[in-house]
């Protein structure tokens, strides 16, 4: 006897019986529009009548995933992100998170009766993901100079590199967000203290006493969003969203023409005190595509990673810095498509916090 599949749902989709020759299979249920990634699945069985009361239930077919970051793109992100597991598989209800890859799912719920009996029940259903890219435009490939000569800059110019996404949806809408992490960073100092040629440098390799962890990646929490600002039609934006079967960028109809598609750019740099007579910082990224559906959880669908470095030195506070190497990416990769646990990234603390010296004490550098 099949338990009673009380509720199949996430994010406006249900399940329906399966049909074999215009009859329903008893105990198999599918889901016709397919589920769209990063949902949260809820599945929950109940008694098939009073003379079969369910006792156990394991249920099998979803993921261990049971939790991870759906604030809105201009919401503070978590100082500390992490990924939820350990999906409970032995309640009447089931709840995971669809993980980033397309792939077909069947869940099962197996229980013992009261009575002695057993029963079971299926539900199948595919995982649906927008069609994107993210890229590097091919007129801006490497560092471009962005005509800004700010005095911070130990370069004495502004230089970025700069990333575009489209992003196409199907049977399922959902909200999408440029998001960018720091892999690795250090920074280098030189000045004079009493006389004394004074040289520091700080890295994200290590605990701070004080209960600060910066080991591991950080969130470039730019304006402590969790959304990195882009720009789309002349608009500075912190992300979209999309109904189902609509694009972005959004087609003109004639004669007006299609906008460029959204555009983030990243402008490495050190902001140096003004007793500072050299610096230098190596530091490396990860820039995302994330997508979040309707009752769902963010997930990236593309990534690049990239690197750059820049070293400066002046002959005294206040004079002109004179750029040893100007920045320029020592690695850019061919975007890739995260999968399994790579779709939900995770990091350890914020950008904000590793420049700040009480947070981050200085170390000598020999």
């Amino acid at each position: 006897m099949p338990p009673q599949l009380v509720l199949a749902s996430g994010g406006g989709w249900g399940a329906a019986p399966k049909m074999e020759n215009g009859q329903p299979v008893p105990g198999e249920f599918v889901v016709p529009n397919g589920v769209p990634v990063g949902s949260v699945a809820y599945f929950q069985v109940g008694n098939p009548n009073p003379s079969y009361v369910i006792t156990t239930v394991t249920w099998d077919g979803g993921t261990d995933i049971k939790g991870y970051m759906s604030g809105t793109p201009t919401s503070a992100p978590a100082k500390k992100q992490e990924v939820l597991t350990g999906v409970a598989k032995n309640q009447t209800s089931y709840t995971f998170v669809v993980k980033a890859e397309a792939k077909n799912y069947t869940v099962r719920a197996d229980v013992q009766y009261a009575n002695g009996a057993k029963g079971w029940v299926t539900v199948e259903f595919a995982s649906v993901r927008p069609t994107t890219t993210l890229a590097v435009p091919e007129d801006k490939v490497g560092f471009q100079a962005t005509g800004d000569t700010n005095t911070h800059n130990v370069a004495g110019l502004v230089q970025a590199i700069f990333f575009q996404a489209t992003a196409t949806t199907h049977q399922h809408g959902g909200s999408f967000i440029f998001m960018q992490l720091v892999k690795s960073a250090r920074v280098e100092s030189a000045y004079f203290e009493n006389n004394k040629l004074v040289k520091e440098y700080i890295e994200n390799d290590r605990s701070i006493p004080n209960g600060e962890d910066f080991d591991g990646k950080l969130h470039d929490d730019f304006l402590n969003r969790l959304a990195y600002l882009h720009i789309y039609d002349g608009n500075i934006m912190y992300g979209w969203h999309l109904m189902p079967g609509r694009s972005m960028p959004v087609p003109a109809a004639p004669p007006g023409g299609t906008p460029d598609p959204p555009m983030m750019f990243d402008d490495p740099k050190s902001q140096v005190p003004l007793d500072w007579i050299g610096n230098a910082f190596t530091s490396s990224f990860s820039t995302y595509l994330m997508y979040k559906p309707q009752s769902g959880v963010w997930v990236a669908l593309n990534q690049i990673d990239w690197s750059v470095s820049q070293a400066a030195t002046r002959t005294g506070p206040g004079g002109t810095w004179e750029a040893l190497t100007l920045p320029a990416p020592t690695q850019v990769s061919q975007p890739s498509t995260p999968n399994g646990m790579a779709a939900f990234p995770t990091w350890v603390n914020f950008t904000s916090n590793f420049i700040n010296d009480q947070l981050n004490p200085w170390r000598p550098l020999d």
